[in-house]
């Protein structure tokens, strides 16, 4: 596939498909449409090939062993502190690290911070198509890549490395953080009112209890918030425990049986 330079400032143009081995690539982001999308998408490109695709941290890590993998795409979501991408870059495979900035990452300290960590590439995860796959082909080809768009940011005056402060009023009540932690872990309200056993109308309303107290617009932005404040634990926390319904214990009382009913006494005749 050819690809105009000019429609896509800081990427080359590409050589046609078929000059060489496809590249292996997997793609490593939480939400299934866009993950299904762009898998979709690199299945059609004749000059790539799809090596994997999952949601999961701990799923990503083991595709260390997959052989033939020279491009990881990973999304900012799953990669906050760039651990993911410090254990591919420095994992002796070979393989080049491709970030996808979201919105809420898109600052001076994260793109450092991937950088720093061994990223070869930043690209703003909501590209079009088109530039997202010439993004894998330069990062490959060239070992380093940055989206014009996040250009400005190496340049910006880094800020201080202390962690954004929350709102001084998001104190989440522990139904609100139990929440924000299933809507963390891709579940809707439905399923959140199953897991906690309650209606889906009371889900709803500790929902935007939550996006008021965080100031966020929607519960993709509020989950970032969550991560960023700190209310959310990192991929190194331990597991918490779901919630397990109360149930309540009475005293085994053993069944009496029914008292046994005189017989009849046979009937006796006189012979």
């Amino acid at each position: 596939m050819l690809l105009n330079a000019n429609r896509h400032p800081g990427l080359s143009a590409v050589a046609p498909a078929g000059t060489s081995a496809p590249l292996g690539v997997a793609v490593i982001d939480q939400t299934p449409l866009f993950r299904e999308g762009l898998s979709a998408r690199i299945l059609r490109d004749t000059g790539l090939r799809l090596i994997g695709a999952t949601g999961q941290q701990h799923t990503a890590v083991l595709m260390r062993h997959r052989k033939g993998l020279d491009v990881l795409i990973v999304d900012a979501l799953l990669d906050q502190h760039g651990q993911l991408t410090k254990l591919f870059s420095h994992g002796g495979t070979g393989t080049a690290v491709l970030v996808m900035v979201r919105e809420p990452w898109r600052t001076t300290e994260y793109v450092s911070t991937v950088l720093a960590a061994g990223a070869h590439g930043v690209v703003l995860r909501d590209s079009e198509p088109d530039k997202l796959l010439a993004a894998i082909r330069h990062t490959h080809r060239e070992r380093r890549y940055i989206d014009p768009a996040l250009s400005p940011l190496l340049t910006a005056t880094p800020q201080s490395d202390r962690p954004v402060e929350p709102p001084s009023d998001c104190r989440l009540s522990r139904r609100e953080y139990q929440v924000l932690q299933l809507v963390a872990d891709g579940m809707s309200n439905r399923d959140i009112a199953a897991e906690l056993f309650l209606s889906v109308e009371t889900v709803r309303t500790h929902t935007k209890g939550v996006l008021h107290k965080l100031g966020a617009r929607d519960r993709a932005h509020a989950v970032a918030l969550g991560f960023r404040h700190g209310l959310l634990a990192g991929s190194g926390s331990p597991q918490r425990p779901r919630p397990v319904r109360q149930v309540r214990q009475t005293r085994s009382v053993p069944q009496q049986r029914p008292a046994q009913q005189p017989q009849p006494a046979p009937n006796l005749i006189a012979i």
